[in-house]
């Protein structure tokens, strides 16, 4: 059995009506008898979250706040019910609630807004597994599963109340293949045929494959299909959001090819390239009247990653990624101007095309010493101005180190049945980088006051220091 509670609260990053507080409570039971295992487990977690931003992203509203809870509940039992055979039958729920409030900042006039909506989820699915070892290595996982959704969504504003009741009913048969010719290759078939009452049938697929072509080269690669089904805002909106009944699910076809080279028991090399396809993406377009999703953009994403690692006899230790994107739109959404969310013959919004993820650190006799530098390259972002006009502009490259480290206190040395006590510190964004991922209101960098920085609407956190006490049993 275990417990865990927790409880995290902040005043977050604005002038005012910034705070977010999350708590959270778990719990496991598990019982065992021979071959056969069960295990019930619970989570539930409640959080309020005040936001200050209106619909521009200007910081204006003093009283916006958005509340949920959730709940989940699974179980999880089987075990061996014959020499080489596992039956696992498995039952998960989940439920949500959720109420956004935006009440007028003063009495009511024309042109101020509000809104108010209340959502309950559920989620109820149960699954029956079954993996039975082959001869030559080989291991066959099949199964059957069935999941119903069920929203009911309630909203009241200003410019009109929308409500709906919503449910759907999946079901869905797969199996895998895994297959180990060798102690060095290992290849993965896998299918699923799903039936949506809503959406109809769908098929997937993914086959992957491991292969040691020399003693310190590994070469890897799979390829498989995807789809997502829209949401239930999408299908039948929400508070300012009109839903279309009649969209189809997003499909993609995504592909990796990697190799791994081990120059050294303490350093290895990687290479990997990876492209993907999108269909049926779907777009927004506003209208007051009309649908506001639809199926109509295509977008192919392609690139590279190259990786390295370093483990040292020494204590030392490193890591570097650096990543390629590429991404184009191929077919153009609903709208055409260049401030569209995809654009004819442009990029995919805030996705970098250059990124350097890289770490260092030293492992000592009672701790250890940690730095990491993120380099993010230039992105391309919509700027949605207080006046509703929109500016396609270009967010700037940014550097972000952060520091941390952990040290066994002194007289805590760790052995059987012993406490131990570790310190543990972090400096997140060290060096106070001025950055943000998406463009939001006051979006002018060149101004370096501190009330105006403050104030930029999605501006990420400056610099942060954590420390803390672990004591272990």
């Amino acid at each position: 059995y275990s417990l865990g509670a927790a409880k995290h609260s902040t005043d977050g990053t604005q002038l005012f009506n910034s705070g977010y507080s999350n708590g959270v409570g778990s719990g496991m039971v598990g019982v065992a008898r021979g071959p056969l295992d069960a295990r019930i487990s619970l989570r539930y977690s409640d959080a309020v979250l005040h936001f200050p931003t209106d619909g521009s992203g200007q910081v204006v509203d003093s009283n916006a706040v958005d509340r949920r809870d959730r709940l989940a509940v699974g179980l999880d039992a089987g075990g061996r019910v014959l020499p080489g055979a596992e039956l696992r039958l498995i039952f998960n729920s989940y439920d949500t609630h959720g109420v956004v409030d935006n009440q007028p900042n003063g009495p009511p006039a024309v042109g101020r807004y509000y809104y108010t909506t209340a959502d309950r989820t559920r989620r109820r699915s149960g699954e029956l597994r079954a993996a039975i070892d082959l001869p030559a290595s080989a291991r066959l996982t099949v199964g059957a599963q069935v999941e119903r959704q069920w929203q009911a969504s309630a909203t009241q504003s200003n410019f009109g109340d929308n409500a709906f009741t919503a449910t759907r009913r999946t079901t869905g048969t797969y199996a895998q293949l895994l297959f180990t010719p060798a102690d060095q290759h290992t290849i993965t078939l896998g299918g699923r045929y799903e039936h949506n009452e809503q959406f109809g049938n769908f098929v997937t697929w993914r086959s992957a494959g491991s292969f040691r072509v020399a003693e310190a080269t590994r070469i890897r690669a799979s390829v498989g299909t995807a789809f997502r089904e829209p949401t239930f805002l999408e299908n039948f909106g929400g508070a300012y959001v009109i839903g279309n009944p009649q969209l189809s699910p997003e499909h993609a076809l995504s592909a990796d090819l990697g190799v791994e080279h081990d120059v050294a028991d303490w350093m290895t090399l990687g290479a990997t390239y990876f492209a993907s396809s999108f269909r049926d993406l779907i777009d927004y377009k506003y209208s007051a009247t009309e649908p506001n999703y639809f199926n109509l953009a295509r977008t192919r994403t392609g690139g590279a990653e190259l990786e390295a690692r370093v483990h040292a006899p020494s204590g030392f230790y490193g890591d570097a990624a650096f990543t390629y994107l590429q991404t184009r739109v191929v077919d153009p959404g609903t709208s055409t101007a260049s401030t569209a969310l995809f654009a004819p013959g442009g990029h995919l919004l805030r996705r970098p095309m250059h990124t350097l993820d890289a770490g260092a650190g030293y492992r000592m006799g009672r701790g250890d010493f940690t730095v990491r530098a993120l380099r993010v390259g230039t992105r391309e972002d919509n700027y949605f101005a207080p006046d509703f006009s929109t500016q396609h502009v270009t967010l700037p490259a940014y550097t972000r180190i952060d520091l941390s480290g952990e040290i066994v206190l002194a007289g805590m040395a760790a052995g059987p049945g012993r406490p131990t006590a570790s310190a543990t510190w972090r400096v997140e964004n060290a060096f106070d980088a001025l950055y943000t991922d998406v463009a939001g209101f006051n979006y002018d960098f060149s101004r370096t006051d501190e009330a105006s920085l403050r104030q930029t609407g999605y501006r990420a956190p400056g610099r942060r220091a954590l420390v803390g006490l672990r004591l272990s049993y």
